[in-house]
């Protein structure tokens, strides 16, 4: 008898029916599953560094043309594009950071954990588990 799928996500080898749960090569039946949790943590945008090591970069460049007296007049603007570089790189940070997603499964006797950056996907992971527990629990009813 084939069993309904409620979640399947083949880039990641996921698999989720009423009865079980397939993670790759690792299978937990559902039964035994205590709890789904979907976490998220912020991290460092990568734009955000590039930008942010610019600065860096601009202000050792203003401070090697200090040293230099034929460019001592262009000193700032080299300090002005290093404040600028800097200022776009918290603002960057701050309106488009990374966010990294963790799914842990808990079964009595192990944890199995998911990092992606796929917010849709975890999400819709965490629903069909919990849409499992409801059919598990409503076939026993």
């Amino acid at each position: 008898m084939q069993e309904n799928v409620l979640f399947h996500d083949a880039h990641h080898e996921i698999s989720i029916t009423p009865s079980v749960a397939r993670f790759g090569a690792i299978s937990y039946q559902v039964s035994n599953i205590c709890s789904a949790v979907v976490s998220y943590e912020r991290k460092l945008n990568g734009v955000a560094i590039f930008l942010f090591i610019a600065s860096l970069v601009a202000a050792l460049v203003s401070y090697l043309i200090y040293q230099d007296l034929r460019f001592q007049p262009y000193i700032m603007h080299g300090i002005g594009t290093s404040i600028a570089l800097l200022i776009a790189s918290m603002l960057w940070q701050h309106i488009r950071p990374r966010y990294e997603y963790r799914f842990v499964l808990k079964t009595a006797s192990d944890t199995h954990v998911m990092v992606t950056n796929d917010r849709e996907m975890v999400y819709r992971l965490k629903t069909a588990i919990e849409e499992a527990f409801t059919l598990r629990h409503s076939s026993f009813q």
